[in-house]
């Protein structure tokens, strides 16, 4: 019996006692959830976190792993016991049935009362086979384990903001698919490997990459497949470093435009596919789990037997805080001269294109002429040429990212308010969302911070001798900047105007 002495908030009693069921835990939000959970609902049951084997680790190795990120260490403190709740449960989201045994499905079974399925391929240029059964197919398996599931009150469906970006409105609700679910699994069963590849352009149309394309089918397929139990569809944008919690500026692997910004402050990438004027829809990665979190508690209050359409959320800024891309880029850089990382191979700088010709204007002198000079040095030292192949891969994926940074799209969040507006004073403070209280310059600066420390491992001791090469790597730019500007206005004088005095 639960006295007012350890009575918890409204939401933290909607945990308490239960047991959570997680896929895609071993991922950036998936770890921040599964740290959110434990440390902010102390008394939830258990929490059972799908994973599948990898690179000859099992699960408990993988589990022991996971636990030894940084992202842990504050949940090591204020929970020491939180191990006894999380259960590893080998099992394979791209696998027949999910991979689990007959014994770990009815242990499910008999005792999840929360979903949340995070589980996805996020690669843009993710093979469709690949991203078909990662995004669509195990959408319609979990289903089915939540139909089974006894004491099952919620499932949370993780899909993206930009399932259906063709659009430049997008609501709180679910847009047709490009196929249904059972066609295009029908359709990447039936055709091998290299047919599939031929046709996957024409069957895109309108959508930009495979992720958003199968992100969309999962999405009728949750709705088709509607549960005796409320369901709710959470989109976030794009989800990037945390802005406190467990700490300031962490992410576990470079996504989306991070992957740009790490390499421009690398001093490897200078010219990107942007338009600079352009509302940027980032969404810090704590904010947005802390909204998945509520949005279990608030489907709840919502769901009705019945009920035709399932609650959907849309985490975005540019409702609240719009920051623009010119804003975001600036911000970045500024923060680079004060936090540079180790052995930068020059001055960070970047130009930004708003079309693909202008794009590969600037990308041919920034990008693929100091490649060809690198390679043509390494080659007179006997080395492997792979500047070129380097670059090659980097324009490529550029031009992936620039569907998502060269457009704005208008987010209709009102879903996301009302729940805002719903919780309590004391879940506010415990599982804050209101990106309008963001203060972008600040977020920005702990990202770069955070790119340093959590993705490229550098040791802080290391700043100041970092300070003196970037200094270093900028006279560099600007005696080389100045030379090619002189160069060019002698040519200009000795080819067009001499001749004319």
């Amino acid at each position: 019996m639960t006295t007012d002495a350890n009575r918890g908030s409204v939401i933290q009693e909607f945990y308490r006692g239960t047991n959570i069921l997680i896929t895609g835990g071993t991922g950036l939000m998936g770890k921040v959830l599964t740290e959110k959970l434990l440390r902010s609902c102390p008394n939830l049951n258990s929490i059972y976190l799908l994973i599948r084997t990898k690179k000859g680790k099992d699960v408990g190795t993988r589990l022991n792993d996971l636990f030894e990120e940084p992202v842990f260490d504050r949940l090591k403190i204020e929970q020491p016991g939180f191990r006894d709740k999380v259960v590893a449960v080998a099992g394979d989201c791209a696998e027949k049935d999910l991979g689990l045994s007959p014994q770990d499905r009815q242990r499910l079974a008999d005792s999840v009362d929360v979903v949340f399925n995070l589980a996805a391929t996020v690669r843009f240029d993710e093979h469709l086979r690949t991203a078909v059964y990662t995004n669509v197919r195990s959408a319609l398996y979990l289903i089915q384990l939540c139909k089974e599931c006894v004491h099952l009150k919620v499932l949370i469906h993780l899909s993206t903001a930009y399932s259906h970006s063709y659009r430049r409105y997008i609501g709180e609700v679910i847009y047709d698919p490009p196929m249904t679910a059972e066609d295009v699994i029908k359709l990447v069963e039936c055709l091998n490997d290299d047919t599939l590849t031929n046709v996957t352009p024409g069957l895109l149309g309108q959508w930009c990459n495979t992720y958003t394309f199968t992100k969309a089918i999962s999405e009728h397929a949750v709705r088709n497949n509607n549960l005796s139990c409320p369901v709710g569809l959470f989109r976030p944008s794009i989800v990037h470093c945390t802005a406190q919690e467990p700490l300031p500026g962490w992410i576990d692997k470079p996504s989306g435009p991070t992957i740009a910004f790490v390499r421009i402050g690398m001093g490897f990438q200078r010219v990107s596919i942007n338009d600079s004027t352009a509302k940027a829809s980032f969404v810090p990665c704590d904010m947005s789990v802390n909204a998945i979190i509520a949005s279990a508690w608030d489907v709840c209050q919502r769901g009705k037997p019945g009920r035709e359409e399932i609650s959907v959320y849309n985490s975005v800024s540019t409702c609240d805080n719009p920051v623009i891309w010119k804003q975001a880029s600036s911000y970045v850089l500024k923060h680079f001269s004060k936090c540079p990382f180790d052995d930068v191979m020059w001055m960070p700088f970047n130009v930004e294109c708003l079309k693909l010709s202008y794009y590969k204007f600037f990308a041919f002198f920034l990008h693929t002429l100091p490649a060809l000079l690198m390679d043509i040095l390494l080659f007179c030292k006997g080395q492997e040429t792979k500047m070129m192949k380097m670059y090659k891969k980097l324009d490529c994926q550029n031009e992936i990212i620039g569907n998502f940074s060269k457009y704005e799209w208008e987010f209709d969040n009102d879903n996301v308010r009302k729940m805002w507006t719903n919780i309590s004073d004391e879940d506010r403070n415990i599982f804050h969302f209101d990106i309008g209280d963001l203060n972008w310059h600040e977020y920005f600066c702990r990202s770069v911070e955070g790119y340093r420390q959590f993705l490229l491992k550098q040791d802080p001791k290391n700043l100041p001798k970092a300070m003196e090469h970037a200094k270093r790597m900028k006279r560099i730019h600007m005696v080389t900047t100045f030379s090619i500007i002189a160069f060019i206005l002698w040519l200009i004088w000795s080819v067009f105007l001499r001749q004319f005095l």
